[in-house]
């Protein structure tokens, strides 16, 4: 990438961040996920837009950095209790990582890039998580929560999500 090319994407990401600037924050990830194809068009090669979509989709792998769906998934779930932000965050992390534990610490980072609310114990929601009188999720070592059974079936049927594959790498287990 040369400088000129470097600058007029950096203006168009200037350009499209006043935008999403003014939206609700539960809809800029899908925002910023449709305008994606704007900022990286490079005018010196004739690359339009579609096929800057194309190359954005060829490279989103779909790892824990990919916001595409986490903003999908909040902006499509709204709920009033923070303790039911917990499980919503939960559930982004069980559509990447599936059944593997996780800690609260992570379900407040998740919460934070959301911009949802979350309680100041993540961990004591975690412990009494409930849905029809059935434990969602279980303690998986020190400080580490995986849903239960019920809970996977809860968070898909809630959701709307499926069991993710990616594993974790070591430095985040």
């Amino acid at each position: 990438m040369n400088k000129e090319e470097f600058e007029e994407r950096a203006s168009r990401l200037q350009e499209i961040g006043q935008i999403i600037e003014k939206l609700p924050i539960e809809i800029r990830g899908d925002a910023f996920g449709l305008l994606k194809a704007y900022a990286t068009k490079n005018a010196s090669s004739g690359n339009d837009p579609s096929q800057a979509e194309q190359y954005i989709a060829s490279d989103d792998n779909g790892d824990a950095d990919s916001n595409s769906s986490e903003g999908g998934l909040f902006s499509k779930h709204t709920h009033d209790k923070p303790a039911d932000n917990v499980r919503l965050a939960a559930a982004h992390l069980f559509e990447q990582y599936g059944s593997e534990p996780f800690t609260a610490a992570e379900i407040e980072s998740v919460a934070t890039d959301a911009g949802i609310t979350v309680p100041s114990r993540i961990d004591m929601t975690l412990r009494v998580a409930k849905d029809d009188g059935k434990q969602l999720f279980m303690s998986a070592g020190r400080g580490k929560f995986k849903p239960t059974v019920h809970g996977e079936i809860y968070l898909k049927n809630t959701y709307k999500v499926k069991k993710g594959t990616n594993t974790r790498s070591k430095a985040n287990a």
